[in-house]
């Protein structure tokens, strides 16, 4: 699920690496492309968080062995309490900035 969520950015492993993300020749380009409406340190910490998490780029192949993945996703929306789990990600990302609850799109 939180490969799902997460997207290419975390489930295929390929986040630049931290001495790349900060490297003086080309970081800049690196964080301009990471950032999307929060910063790119915030992104890159919470996609790197999911990839450690998960294994990485090797799951999304053998992640769901049998039934649906839809089916899965309402069982664990319905039993797990995800609000209360967003806390403990922000801090074992290491994520101080404030990223509120995206907005619906109508």
């Amino acid at each position: 699920l939180a490969q799902d969520i997460a997207g290419g950015i975390a489930e295929t492993g390929c986040l630049p690496s931290y001495k790349d993300f900060n490297s003086k020749k080309y970081g800049h380009l690196i964080q301009k492309y990471i950032k999307a409406v929060h910063s790119a340190e915030a992104r890159a910490r919470a996609a790197r968080l999911v990839e450690w998490c998960t294994i990485g780029g090797g799951v999304p192949g053998c992640m769901h062995g049998g039934g649906s993945p839809d089916g899965a996703k309402l069982f664990i929306r319905a039993f797990a309490n995800l609000e209360s789990k967003v806390e403990v990600a922000r801090r074992l990302a290491g994520i101080s900035e404030e990223i509120p609850e995206p907005q619906k799109k109508r």
